[in-house]
């Protein structure tokens, strides 16, 4: 009633937002990971293990590319506001970053195909919130996204999350 009411009156739907919650008792991660591989070549790490590997520099260059080409196809209502590399440091600043929790699908060249992002809630034990799960446009339908998502899982039990939170956006027409 309440979208009619608005459309009654000239507003438009353009994006749709929800969020989902999984109980982490109730997800085995482990099987799920038997059925979610990466693709041959492309290597599963979190963001500590790529500092730790390549440098500081080197692993902050190769997310940061990766984050931008996976964003560029988040549904949006408006263009996406652009996202400087200091910018981009200061996200891997906050407290709610959580470099263990940051997942990277590497390719052999060492470039970044895809990532998804686990985030510390402020204020609540126990929950962990999903950042962006992306692809780069040149990875898409490979399994890369469910890789990476029962990996951070699998994280997240480790890292003792009772609750996932995810948000999904839809654009709708236009």
């Amino acid at each position: 009633r309440s979208l009619h009411f608005l459309e009654t009156r000239g507003f438009t739907e353009v994006m749709r937002f929800f969020d989902n919650v999984l109980d982490m008792a109730d997800f085995d991660a482990d099987a799920w990971a038997a059925r979610a591989p990466a693709p041959a070549g492309v290597r599963i790490v979190s963001y500590a293990d790529l500092s730790a590997e390549l440098g500081e520099d080197a692993a902050r260059d190769a997310y940061y590319r990766g984050y931008l080409a996976a964003r560029a196809d988040v549904p949006r209502a408006a263009p996406a506001t652009p996202v400087s590399p200091e910018d981009f440091r200061q996200r891997l600043a906050s407290p709610r970053f959580l470099p263990r929790g940051t997942l990277l699908a590497v390719t052999p060249g060492g470039a970044v195909a895809a990532l998804s992002e686990l985030e510390q809630e402020d204020d609540q034990r126990g929950r962990l919130n999903t950042g962006l799960t992306g692809t780069h446009r040149d990875w898409r339908r490979r399994g890369l996204a469910l890789a990476l998502k029962v990996a951070a899982l699998r994280v997240a039990r480790d890292l003792g999350a009772r609750e996932v939170w995810t948000g999904n956006a839809t654009k709708i027409g236009r």
